[in-house]
């Protein structure tokens, strides 16, 4: 009887385990899964705002995108057209004029069904606006690069400060500093929004390329992650840069060798930038000749196209434009008057360094707009200073400023695709 007892008593001993066992894997199951919501939900964005979807007139289906390509003239980028794309217009924090500022940009990302496709993210930054209307984040059909997701890639552009979100301030024009802050706080800002929203996977590669003022803010990105501790949460696979200004003296050097500039609103556009950003202390008659001088203040109001803006300082001759004193590149140099211009213009200087990250370097040989021989020295800087192969220069033959970039683009993201394999 009592053995009898016994085995019941095990019996029930060994059932109230097992229900137990069983209430407690339950519990843990309950307790993990709401554990990794609360991840998402307690994540607390640092650079991250806000969000909303972008949608565009056309809808960035695959076929609509080749399409665009196709028109684009860049036929050959067809054939890696693969996702539709979804367009977010994102607001995000930076740093500018030593307090936190709100600014913005667009993420575009490819739409997949496949449950553990990742991607990676393409930080593209654009060239020279004028208009406040033609920001990526408010004119998203302007900026076709967005696009670009539709090859495998999650893109990435920042407004840059002065426009979008930020549009009350004045663009801080080839402003080094200011156009990093923007570029590195929208990847990370990009990273959370992905994090949080999860409209794909993205894997750990990123990609950067930028074209004219965006070639400069390539480069000038990625020697701020590559040698800044600050940055050191992030790691660059691989650079395309074209046609950028990265030495503002040696452009200003050139552009007075010339005889005609079809670009008079870069300078215009730089000129207030560095008086309102730098130390620099000239007045806009040592600059440009007085007639063109008095109008030079409030040309650049946002409203304004970049040929309206030409057309106002009128004569494409550089002789007739420009200062005496400011065009002679034998007392330029040394002038005391423009000591502080030249200091100005050597803190935005953009160098080559000792890096082993593989970088493309792309310039169109008729190029009359920002010369050939911007990238050419750059390009010398990074071999001098042992880069050895992984820099890369590419010369597109008979290509100015415009027609280099379908070339450019084409063979920046077949080469990062290949490198994401």
């Amino acid at each position: 009887m009592v053995l009898i007892v016994n085995y019941y008593e095990k019996r029930n001993i060994m059932k109230r385990l097992v229900h137990n066992l069983w209430s407690i894997a339950i519990l843990a199951l309950i307790i993990f899964a709401s554990c990794k919501g609360d991840e998402k939900d307690d994540f607390v964005p640092t650079y991250l705002v806000d969000n909303e979807v972008f949608t565009p007139a056309l809808p960035a289906t695959a076929n609509n995108i080749k399409i665009i390509m196709n028109n684009f003239g860049v036929n050959a980028l067809a054939n890696e057209i693969n996702y539709d794309v979804k367009i977010h217009k994102i607001t995000y924090k930076t740093l500018f004029e030593g307090d936190s500022i709100l600014v913005s940009g667009i993420v575009a990302t490819p739409i997949t069904n496949k449950k553990n496709e990742k991607f990676p993210i393409m930080s593209y930054q654009h060239g020279t606006i004028f208009k406040k209307s033609d920001a990526p984040s408010v004119n998203t059909n302007s900026e076709y690069m967005a696009y670009l997701a539709s090859t495998g890639m999650v893109v990435a552009i920042a407004d840059y400060i002065g426009f979008g979100a930020s549009s009350p301030e004045f663009h801080p024009y080839l402003n080094k500093q200011y156009t990093v802050n923007a570029v590195l706080d929208m990847i990370r800002a990009t990273k959370e929004f992905i994090k949080i929203e999860e409209p794909c996977k993205i894997n750990d590669r990123l990609f950067l390329f930028g074209y004219s003022q965006g070639g400069g803010a390539t480069i000038a990105a990625m020697d701020a992650i590559e040698n800044n501790s600050a940055n050191s949460d992030l790691k660059v696979n691989a650079v395309s840069a074209g046609s950028g200004v990265y030495d503002i003296s040696t452009f200003r050097r050139w552009i007075m060798n010339q005889q005609r500039y079809q670009k008079p609103s870069f300078v215009a556009y730089l000129l207030e930038s560095f008086l309102t950003y730098t130390n620099m202390s000239v007045s806009y008659d040592m600059v440009f000749k007085e007639q063109y001088a008095n109008k030079v203040p409030g040309l650049i109001d946002g409203l304004k196209t970049e040929d309206q803006i030409n057309k106002e300082l009128g004569s494409e001759h550089v002789g007739g434009l420009f200062n005496t004193d400011f065009a002679n590149n034998i007392t330029f140099p040394t002038n005391p008057d423009y000591q502080s211009m030249r200091e100005a213009f050597d803190n935005n200087k953009i160098s080559g360094w000792l890096t082993n990250t593989p970088m493309k370097l792309f310039y169109g040989t008729d190029d009359l707009w920002v010369p050939g021989e911007q990238t050419m020295e750059l390009f010398k800087e990074f071999r001098n200073a042992g880069t050895g192969s992984n820099t890369i220069m590419t010369p597109i033959s008979g290509a100015d400023h415009l027609t280099a970039v379908p070339q450019t683009l084409y063979e920046t993201i077949v080469w990062f695709k290949s490198l994401n394999n």
